[in-house]
């Protein structure tokens, strides 16, 4: 289980705003800050001096941002929002404080080959598999990408015209085979796109075969890669893909992201790197470069 604060902590928070870190980092995922703080460390040498907290959900750290109340403390915070599908859809919020994931979520940033490996060795010293789960994440992952694209696409259809209808929260084992839930189901896939067609006729948006044709294949064509498929369904994937295949325990999806964190080096967030660092030198302070002494 990965520890959360408590309500007194969350309390203090107004009080913690007003002292001498030197940034603020807002992330969605309520109850998270441990595993975001862990996910800090990793990419700048002031983590220490930074204080993490983490609200529920988009709406509340776009809320928060542009309340006036916490106008004082604005210079020096960062909200960190994932990208889901805004830039698709439109909906990017532009503002100073403002920092879009360049992938779904931060969970996309986690699969590294070195983290594989390191995580399946704690599970067993003298294994000798740690090489084949990094290289067995990679070609599942190859191997089941026109599903996922395929599945993506359907949830940003339904995220479009706000149908309502259970998506990218939804887990890994509703699209996947019963009693292989790491391989996803071609035939849950497909009813699932009926359910969305369903949608789309009752409620006016296609009125011909042929305009759900067009919708359908129109929202594929935008879905490219990985970085568009909802990160937390990758990471389910992927535990019980090694699980099953290396026989070591099935970790939480929370356990096993928190792992991984710990033994990434999450380079591809660079962007966000510079951000905290661009923040934190408008303070006026020195500061030390990304693996230099904490002295």
């Amino acid at each position: 289980m990965i520890p959360t604060y408590s309500e007194a902590a969350k309390a203090a928070i107004p009080q913690l705003t007003r002292s001498a870190y030197k940034a603020f980092l807002f992330f969605e995922d309520e109850n998270s800050e441990s595993f975001y703080e862990e996910i800090t460390k990793k990419i700048t040498n002031e983590h220490r001096d930074i204080r993490v907290i983490c609200l529920k959900g988009k709406p509340s750290l776009i809320e928060h941002c542009f309340d006036p109340i916490n106008a004082s403390t604005k210079n020096k915070t960062i909200y960190i929002l994932d990208k889901d599908f805004d830039d698709l859809t439109g909906t990017q919020i532009v503002d100073d404080t403002i920092f879009y994931l360049s992938k779904y979520s931060i969970e996309n940033y986690l699969l590294e080959s070195s983290a594989i490996k390191r995580i399946t060795l704690e599970e067993d010293p003298k294994s000798k598999c740690t090489a084949d789960g990094a290289e067995l994440t990679k070609n599942h992952l190859q191997s089941q990408a026109a599903l996922f694209l395929k599945l993506s696409s359907l949830f940003l259809v339904n995220e479009t015209y706000s149908l309502g209808i259970k998506s990218c929260s939804e887990p890994v084992q509703r699209f996947s085979l019963s009693n292989k839930p790491w391989l996803l189901c071609q035939a849950k896939i497909n009813d699932y796109e009926d359910e969305i067609a369903a949608a789309l006729i009752l409620n006016g948006i296609a009125t011909s075969e042929e305009d759900l044709k067009d919708i359908l294949s129109r929202h594929e064509e935008m879905i490219h890669d990985y970085c568009h498929v909802p990160g937390k369904q990758i990471l389910d994937s992927v535990r019980f893909l090694l699980s099953h295949t290396l026989k070591i325990r099935t970790p939480s999806r929370e356990s096993f992201a928190f792992r991984l964190a710990a033994h990434c080096k999450l380079e591809t967030l660079d962007n966000l790197r510079s951000k905290i660092a661009f923040v934190i030198s408008k303070q006026g302070r020195p500061i030390r470069p990304v693996g230099g002494s904490h002295a």
